[in-house]
């Protein structure tokens, strides 16, 4: 991916972010196994990782996890 452009990075952190705020929904929803939450938990950390790599390779600044999975889901709801 390090041949990215700027464009093509923000879209795919819009992705990224989407991609995070479904698997929050899916989460809060109830009704899951134990072994489903665990993958849940588990593909969140994945993208948690991911969307703070773009973020960076933006110049998107964060102070810490948390703040730059705020920013991520502010940014797919304000891409829906």
């Amino acid at each position: 991916m390090s041949d990215f452009d700027a464009t093509s990075r923000y879209a795919h952190l819009i992705t990224l972010s989407h991609e995070y705020q479904e698997l929050i929904d899916s989460t809060e929803m109830g009704g899951l196994e134990t072994e489903e939450i665990r993958y849940l938990n588990g593909q969140r950390s994945v993208l948690h990782d991911q969307i703070m790599e773009e973020m960076m390779r933006l110049g998107m600044h964060f102070t810490d996890r948390g703040d730059a999975m705020r920013k991520a889901i502010k940014l797919a709801r304000w891409q829906k």
